[in-house]
Order: structure tokens, then C-alpha cells, then sequence
């Protein structure tokens, strides 16, 4: 390993996943980088993790491991970011795979574009026994002209906007500015779900936001959570909306006829009709909330303005 300053640190929060941490740590070795860290953050495993974890790091001086209590993945984060030595910091998920040349890209693009507060690419979500169920950025129409500029990373016209239309960012494409990381203060611990989404809204209404239409990661598919936790990521983007509506409304009014955030938490869930009712009330408190959406499993939509 090279003794320049650390380039850029990678973020991996980890709990009992002994099974998929290596091809996890594989996958940033393949990347063939200088001047790089690693951090995991073992946040309460009792599956054998920090043994292996301290074992491996005597004989690799690149990774760092962090022991928490069972803190969250975003408290888990949090300490990542504090400790991280680099000028980027890099998100991976355990159970997600990064192709080769994906963080040497971005970080290329950060050389270019030092005012990029964060930037992205598009994904493949796989199933757990690897099964190719389509790449993201496909699933969101409103990417259709971006997608005709080709796979070169540029910069995303209205960032806040378009982030919070269509869900786009996998956590684990993302590369962020260890600045801007600590002037955001980080993920909102206090949040129970959506809090990595909520993390990039407050970084692209801080500055510019790169990404590339090229796929450059596997994100491996998890089983659903319960409708509590449903509703908990409703409530926050619900919040959201609120928050950001003057800029939502001024840059992208389709964010707001649309809120796919919410309908896309929403849709084939049974808490489906809640979430339209609160995406109804969020959007359009002055008005009478419109008949809820159909119970059929068919899209649900927003009321337009």
C-alpha cells in the first residue's frame, strides 16, 4: 500500500454477516486502488465477525475494524465518517458487490469536479442466490433522458428535485465528500428507517451531485421488512416533502405530482392506502384529501397539482 495520504476511506457497517463479508472485502481489493482505507464497523455481531476481522486486519494495514454495541447501521456509519482519514468516503454495503473500476472512476470524477458534494451510479439488484432482477435506474422514467448522454459520469440537473422523484441512489454507489459528510452532520441516528435517503436529500440541497448510468455495482435484494417499518419510512419522507417542497415545487413540480418516494414504499404493501392518504395530506394540506388510491396492487398516484 502506498504511503500517500488516504485518498478515500470505504464505509462498511457489518452484523453477523461473516458468511458474505469476505467476497464483500473482495470486492474493494479487486478495485486496485492506492492510497485507501477500510472501515468496518462490527456493530454487535456474535457470529465469530471482530475475531475475523482483527485477524485479518494484522496482515492488511488498510482495514481499520470499529466495535459497536448494536448502535444502527447509520450510528455504525456515523463513527466510519469520524474516524475516516480520507478527503471521499465510500459506502458498501455487506452483501454488495462492486464491479472493477467503479471507485477509480468516481474518484476520477471527484478530481475533476472538486465541487461535487456526492455522486452515484446506477445498479443491478440481484437476488440472494445471484438471480439478475434488472439494473435501478431503468425502473424510473424520469431517467430515460438521462440515460441518452451515454455511461459517462456528469453532473445531475436538480439534484434535490430528481432524488427525491425517483429513488435512485443505492447506498452502496455512493462516494461523498468527508466534508460535506461531517457538515451534514451525518446519517439521522433517530431515524428508524430512510435515513440514508434523508442523508443524500441534505447533501444534494447543499451542492452539485454527480452520477453515471453505468451499472457498476450488484445490490443483493433482502427479504421485506414488516408494515411498521413501512410506515416509519412514509413518516420520514412525508417530513421530507415538507422540508423541501419550496425547491421540489420551483426546480421539478412533477417531484411533487409524483412523490415516487413514497409510492414506491407504498405500492403492493397492504399499508398502500395509509400511504396514500399521508402522501395526500403532505402534498396538499389545504385541500381535501382525494379518494385513496385503488386497492387492486395497481400503482398508486399522486394527486396532481
Amino acid at each position: 500500500m502506498s504511503t500517500q495520504p488516504i485518498q478515500v476511506s470505504i464505509v462498511i457497517p457489518a452484523r453477523d454477516c461473516l458468511e458474505q463479508l469476505p467476497r464483500t472485502i473482495d470486492s474493494v481489493l479487486a478495485q486496485q486502488l492506492d492510497a485507501f482505507e477500510v472501515l468496518v464497523v462490527d456493530d454487535g455481531s456474535e457470529d465469530g465477525t471482530w475475531d475475523w476481522l482483527c485477524a485479518y486486519a494484522r496482515r492488511a494495514r488498510w482495514l481499520h475494524p470499529i466495535r459497536l454495541g448494536g448502535l444502527g447501521a447509520a450510528r455504525a456509519r456515523n463513527h466510519a465518517i469520524a474516524a475516516a482519514r480520507g478527503a471521499l468516503i465510500a459506502f458498501l454495503d455487506v452483501g454488495d458487490r462492486w464491479y472493477p473500476g467503479k471507485l477509480a472512476a468516481q474518484l476520477a470524477l471527484h478530481r475533476r469536479d472538486p465541487e461535487l458534494v456526492m455522486s452515484f451510479t446506477n445498479y443491478r439488484h440481484v437476488g440472494a442466490d445471484g438471480e439478475d432482477r434488472g439494473d435501478c435506474f431503468s425502473l424510473w422514467p424520469g431517467l430515460r433522458r438521462l440515460l441518452e448522454g451515454g455511461d459517462s459520469f456528469r453532473r445531475l440537473s436538480h439534484p434535490t428535485a430528481l432524488l427525491f422523484a425517483e429513488n435512485l441512489v443505492g447506498t452502496s454507489t455512493v462516494v461523498a465528500r468527508g466534508d460535506a459528510l461531517q457538515n451534514a452532520k451525518g446519517f439521522d441516528g433517530g431515524l428508524h428507517s430512510a435515513e440514508e435517503r434523508e442523508l443524500w436529500l441534505r447533501l444534494a440541497s447543499a451542492g452539485a451531485v454527480g452520477f453515471s448510468p453505468r451499472v457498476y455495482c450488484d445490490d443483493e435484494r433482502r427479504a421485506e421488512t414488516e408494515i411498521s417499518r413501512t410506515e416509519a419510512r412514509l413518516a420520514v419522507l412525508a417530513r421530507i416533502i415538507r422540508r423541501d417542497r419550496p425547491e421540489l415545487g420551483t426546480a421539478y413540480p412533477v417531484a411533487l405530482r409524483r412523490a415516487r418516494l413514497l409510492i414506491g414504499e407504498a405500492e403492493g404493501h397492504p399499508a398502500r392506502v395509509c400511504a396514500s392518504r399521508l402522501l395526500a395530506r403532505s402534498l396538499t394540506p389545504q385541500r381535501r384529501i382525494p379518494r385513496a388510491a385503488r386497492t387492486d396492487g395497481r400503482l398508486l398516484r399522486a394527486p396532481r397539482d
